[in-house]
């Protein structure tokens, strides 16, 4: 893509994504990391490998880190476009509480006071927000 400036054609850069997998029509890059903050519970994900490890990496549902991977992925969907409401709001917030009171500070680490039940209920409505169910 090139435009014009003072009569030259300059070429525009795109970023370049640092996942491949779409997230709401639009792809994460290094450029989204550096002017947003991911705070996940206490770890803060803001290189490329950290997001494509949280995105990507399998874990045991109801986990710690399928809690935060499901957070991380609702903050983006947001960003990039899909309708939030207060509903939505509450789940991100309640899940970003549970994994700070947990102690949760990076990928793989499995907090010892953790509520199953409770990250099973938090899952089921950053599920709905992400496919689009809740906020119509």
């Amino acid at each position: 893509m090139f435009f014009q400036v003072d009569n030259r054609q300059v070429k525009k850069t795109e970023p370049v994504a640092c996942y491949d997998k779409p997230i709401y029509g639009s792809y994460l890059s290094r450029d989204d990391l550096q002017a947003h903050t991911y705070m996940l519970g206490g770890y803060h994900v803001d290189t490329c490998e950290e997001a494509t490890e949280v995105l990507d990496k399998y874990s045991s549902f109801g986990s710690a880190d399928h809690l935060a991977s499901r957070l991380f992925s609702a903050k983006l969907h947001e960003q990039y476009g899909l309708n939030g409401c207060q509903q939505a709001q509450t789940a991100m917030q309640e899940t970003q509480t549970m994994l700070e009171q947990s102690g949760y500070s990076r990928y793989g680490y499995q907090p010892s006071n953790w509520s199953h039940w409770d990250a099973s209920r938090l899952l089921n409505d950053l599920d709905k927000y992400i496919a689009g169910y809740m906020c119509r």
